[in-house]
């Protein structure tokens, strides 16, 4: 069966401190929250539908990243 809960994906600085407040904000909302960030996260591994690395430097690598992503997970 799909998942028919509205999923967003968050852009994340390296350096960022709300994360928290975006996250809680999402399970308020009933959200499927994914996080981007320009470096790895020390939880990606256990958290692989919800955490993913992109260069932001480099757009259209990017998008192809989320491309890949959002196939493997749609």
């Amino acid at each position: 069966m799909p998942n028919s809960m509205a999923r967003l994906l968050l852009l994340l600085p390296t350096t960022t401190y709300r994360t928290q407040a975006f996250v809680d904000a999402a399970t308020r909302l009933g959200v499927d929250l994914v996080c981007a960030s320009e470096r790895p996260s020390t939880l990606e591994e256990r958290a692989p539908d919800n955490l993913i690395t992109v260069d932001f430097a480099d757009p259209d690598g990017a998008a192809e990243t989320l491309a890949r992503f959002a196939r493997r997970r749609p």
